[in-house]
């Protein structure tokens, strides 16, 4: 299933973008690096990004620094 929402604009479900919000929280959070799951998050923003750019980039900008400060973390 994509849980995508077709409304007036397509995005993803209010309950993915949670999902997906908390993850990049918990990401930016952690300690040790992790390629896999940056590429994972990574690759579920750009799809988001294809469906609503508006929606990607509120997650993106979230975040001080936006999604990019996370990688590199020691």
């Amino acid at each position: 299933m994509t849980e995508v929402a077709v409304n007036p604009t397509a995005g993803l479900s209010r309950q993915e973008r949670r999902r997906l919000r908390a993850a990049i929280h918990q990401r930016a959070l952690a300690k040790t690096p992790d390629a896999a799951l940056d590429r994972r998050l990574a690759g579920k923003l750009a799809y988001l990004r294809v469906l609503n750019p508006a929606q990607a980039d509120a997650l993106t900008q979230a975040r001080p620094g936006g999604v990019e400060s996370w990688r590199g973390r020691p």
